[in-house]
This record gives structure tokens, C-alpha cells and sequence, in this order.
């Protein structure tokens, strides 16, 4: 199980005047397109990994960053029919050394990862 917590989450989009194109043939109101997924988040004994899918986000419009122990990840990508903006927060728990963040956007994914302090892995103890 992970020690990560998520802060937080929100999805928004900005909202077309509410009446506005709603009775267009070709308009489709209800297209919210929120095809990103919870995140997959794991947790070895030498670091933790965040990977998101996300679907039509450029890279250059994708932002990580980390600010105290609070890891904030968000997107924005443009449509005809608004803009739709991702963001989300995890709080970090006090094994990650946040110097250590990586991020990297391949195939429609996100990951970042982090390596945990030495002192916070598991070490065992020899019995006498």
C-alpha cells in the first residue's frame, strides 16, 4: 500500500455560456471529455512512481511541480468547445526525497517518480 495521499483533486472545464450552441445540431453540450483515469501509484522499496494517462494533453501544456512535500501535476488542452484543464495534488510522505522528482511524458503518459531517503528503507536487523 502507498504511503501518498492525494490533496485535493480537481477536474474543470470552463463551461460555454450555459444556453449557448445548446440547441445546435452539430453541438454536443454534454462532451465533458474527462478521459483521464485515476492515477496508477506504486511504491517499491527504493522509490515511488505516479503515472497518468493523459489523453490529448500536449507536453508543453502539462506542468509538474513540487512545492514543500505538496507533488501538484496539471494540464490544460484547448477544444471548440472549451478548455479543458486537469490538476491534481499529492501530499508526499516524509520518505520521498523530493530532490530526486522525475518526470517524463511518453505515449500519453505522465510518470513521475521519486527515490526514497536512505534512512527510510528497510533495513534488516542481524539476531545475536
Amino acid at each position: 500500500m502507498s504511503n501518498l495521499q492525494l490533496f485535493r483533486p480537481t477536474v474543470g472545464m470552463a463551461i460555454p455560456s450555459l444556453l449557448g450552441g445548446f440547441f445546435e445540431p452539430s453541438s454536443n453540450w454534454f462532451d465533458w471529455d474527462l478521459e483521464v483515469q485515476s492515477p496508477d501509484v506504486t511504491e517499491t522499496e527504493d522509490e515511488f512512481s505516479i503515472a497518468l494517462d493523459l489523453p490529448g494533453f500536449d507536453k508543453a501544456k502539462i506542468e509538474v511541480a513540487c512545492e514543500g512535500r505538496f507533488l501538484s501535476v496539471s494540464a490544460e488542452r484547448g477544444k471548440k468547445t472549451g478548455t479543458v484543464k486537469y490538476e491534481r495534488r499529492w501530499l508526499l510522505p516524509d520518505s520521498v526525497d523530493a530532490g530526486t522528482l522525475e518526470a517524463e511524458f511518453k505515449d500519453r503518459v505522465l510518470t513521475v517518480s521519486a527515490k526514497k531517503l536512505p534512512e527510510s528503507k528497510t533495513r534488516k536487523i542481524a539476531i545475536k
